[in-house]
Parts: C-alpha cells; structure tokens; sequence
C-alpha cells in the first residue's frame, strides 16, 4: 500500500462485546492465548491484608467462594502470618504490618512534644479494660461478615482509608477513624494495635502457645524497667518471667540487644522440656526468618499461579476497524451482517497481544 494511502487511514479501537453474535467471530483472529489468560484487573488493597482472609473463612468453608473484594492473596498472606505467629509470635504486627510503622512515625513526633508524658497519660486501670475491646471488635466483625457476605469492616477501616484514600471508594467513617487514630498516636504510641486492631487479637491468640517466646532472668535482672519503658504496647516486662501477654507484638524492643543493658536478660528464647533454654534468636535473626518467610511464599505461590490480587476481566477481545480518514455518516449507515450471515467481516482485524492502538 502507498505510503500516502496509509496516512490517510485512521484506526479506532471497537470492544467485541458490541459486535453482532456471528458464528465468523472465532474467525476474526482472537489469539487463543488472550483468551486463556484473560488481562487481570487493577490488584485490591484487601488482598494485600491477611485479615480478608480470616473474615471470609466462614464463607469459604460453607459455600467455597470467598467474601466480596476478598482475593487469593488474602488467605495466602493469612496462612504465611499464622506460620510466623506460631514460631516467634505476632511478628507480623511488630515487623510487616505497615499501618503499624505509620502510627510508630507519628508517635516519634510525638514523643518530641510530649517527652516523659508520651505514652502514659492513659490511666493504667482503663488502659487494661480497654485493651480487650479489640476482641469485641473482632467478634462484631466476623459474625457481620458472616451473615451479610460483605467486607463490612471496609467502612471504617482506618488501614483501607490510608492506603486508599485517593481512589474515592472510601467512606466517610473510615476517613474519620483513621484521623482520629493519627491523632491519638502523637500521646499513645499505636493507640490502634492496642484498642481496636481485629487482625492484632487474632495474633495476639498465639502467645499463648507459640514456640519462641520472651524470658527474662530473674538472676540477673538489676530491676532498672527500661524493658518497661521500651515495651510499645505497656507490658510490664520486668515483673514477668515469661510474656504471655496477648498484647505482645514481637517487636523485641525490651531485650538486651535492644534496651536492657545487662547481656542475656531479656531474650527471645526456646524452651525445651527435658534440655530447657536451648536456642536463642537475635532481632535479626527474626527479621530475615519474617522477610523469607512472607516473600518467599509469595514468590512460591506466585510460581505455581495461585497468588492473584483481583479477578481477571472479562474475556473481551478487542479488535481494530479500518476506517477511511474522511468517514461520513453514511459510512456508518450501512448494514450489519446478521447472526446468520456467511459473509465474514473483512474490515475488522484482530490486534496483536500486546500491541494497542
């Protein structure tokens, strides 16, 4: 064709669901591959938070499908936190969780303005009343979720509101908690972890059993609470000699390593029943364990095709016409071939997979 026969046509982009139904439609060229891999959509910010998963567990095993907005990774992301939870206990919220880190930076600035008060202006008594109130949280959400077959959580979801603010799917509610809850972390430090995280009250559950869990010696412990002080989340660390507290998020600040200045005190250890104390982890040596982990399970799944975000799209085909650069009305006017019709659609060719126009 001319060169200047080819400047004077123009391609336009028409989707093959406006197409009339004719049995020559598997004839115009669709690439099979596209059609077995159909192109998946934008990934959700549920799928990347393994509480998706935790909430859809009752749909899952009842009906096989999971909760609306709700993806594989999810539940991958869920099994990979439970493994973590069950060795060195709820790293997840101390180490991966990034609401977490947020609420940390803010109360840094806080600590500046506040100092010594940062952290304690709390009463101690209603602090540990409210402390709990996370289980209920956690109960009204999964029972909701249940009986409704929606994300319900999502409407005031202050982690969804953060990362997702820009989207405008978020609700009013969700904006609201998530300002109130960066305001209260400039006077207590991850007010959100401590009071109201559902995810945190499931993780919190595997204190109770997990395999490392942190010791303090009582032999060589000079009583100077910097443990205590350290401690994010309040735990009166040097009154115990074993934490078991279902507020622990394994962030390790309280051992030697990091603020008890006597060696050996605080540690994260491992307790055998005829052997006692016979391995001890360094903060460290938690950080690479979560880091491989989290991303070499997702990268495992990944490989075998089980990691999804969303759902594909719909098997569309797209198809490019042909249309002369001066197109008239009437050169739309002409008539379609019915279902019926043997006579193929020569103006219509197939775009290649990835090539657009």
């Amino acid at each position: 064709m001319p060169a200047r026969s080819r400047r004077r046509r123009r391609w336009t982009r028409v989707s093959s669901s406006r197409l009339p139904s004719s049995p020559h439609r598997r004839d115009l060229g669709e690439p099979r591959d596209r059609r077995a891999h159909p192109r998946p959509r934008r990934g959700s910010v549920h799928a990347l938070c393994p509480f998706g998963g935790v909430v859809s567990i009752y749909q899952y095993v009842t009906s096989g499908t999971y909760v609306k907005k709700i993806h594989d990774a999810s539940f991958i992301l869920m099994y990979l936190g439970f493994a973590l939870a069950l060795l060195f206990g709820p790293v997840f919220c101390g180490w991966v969780c990034p609401f977490g880190s947020v609420q940390e930076w803010i109360g840094k600035l806080g600590r500046k303005l506040l100092r010594k008060r940062y952290n304690t202006l709390v009463p101690r008594k209603l602090d540990r009343i409210m402390r709990h109130f996370r289980y209920v949280v956690l109960a009204g959400v999964v029972y909701m979720t249940a009986r409704s077959a929606q994300l319900v959580f999502e409407n005031v979801d202050p982690y969804y509101a953060l990362f997702a603010f820009w989207t405008g799917e978020v609700a009013l509610p969700a904006l609201i908690v998530l300002g109130v809850v960066l305001l209260a972390s400039l006077v207590v430090e991850r007010p959100f972890c401590k009071f109201a995280c559902p995810y945190g009250a499931v993780q919190g559950v595997f204190n109770l059993f997990r395999v490392f869990t942190i010791r303090r010696n009582a032999g060589t412990c000079i009583d100077c609470s910097k443990c205590d002080r350290a401690c994010p989340m309040n735990i009166e660390v040097s009154s115990k000699a074993v934490i078991r507290d279902h507020q622990c998020i394994s962030c390790m600040k309280c051992t030697s390593e990091l603020s008890c200045p006597v060696a050996d005190t605080v540690a994260l250890t491992r307790e055998s029943w005829d052997r006692g104390i016979d391995m001890k982890l360094k903060p460290w040596m938690v950080a690479v364990a979560t880091a491989v982990v989290i991303f070499g399970g997702i990268a495992l799944t990944a490989a075998f095709n089980l990691w999804r975000t969303s759902r594909p799209r719909s098997r569309r085909s797209t198809y490019r016409v042909s249309l002369p650069a001066r197109a008239t009305p009437a050169t739309f006017a002409a008539p379609i071939p019915s279902a019926t019709s043997k006579r193929p659609l020569p103006c219509l060719r197939p775009t290649s997979p990835g090539r657009s126009s």
